[in-house]
């Protein structure tokens, strides 16, 4: 167990980790929405992906609670979209599928 102290190597890298966090995601994308729509045709699907953006964490607003030794705090997350680790850019557009209606 390493204590958290305000100012220490710890508790930097706690309160905004250094090593960096990537989030991923993949679509399907509806080739065939108005057969589907119309027709009751079967869904052509094709994935898309992976689209990755990098987190950001950045804990703030500390109370320090000496009594039980425990830190209430406030996190701040953002996310930067990584093309050079993305099948497509930012702006690629896809159809989803409404599962209620299959």
């Amino acid at each position: 167990q390493i204590p958290l102290k305000e100012g220490s190597a710890s508790f930097k890298a706690w309160s905004a980790p250094p090593v960096p966090i990537y989030f991923q995601i993949w679509v399907f994308d509806l080739l065939n929405p108005l057969e589907v729509v119309q027709n009751g045709a079967k869904p052509a699907l094709r994935q898309k992906g992976p689209y990755t953006f990098r987190e950001h964490r950045q804990k703030g607003n500390f109370t320090w609670n000496d009594k039980d030794g425990t830190i209430s705090y406030r996190e701040k997350r953002s996310f930067n979209f990584e093309r050079e680790k993305s099948a497509g850019p930012q702006t690629d557009t896809f159809t989803t599928v409404n599962l209620p209606m299959i």
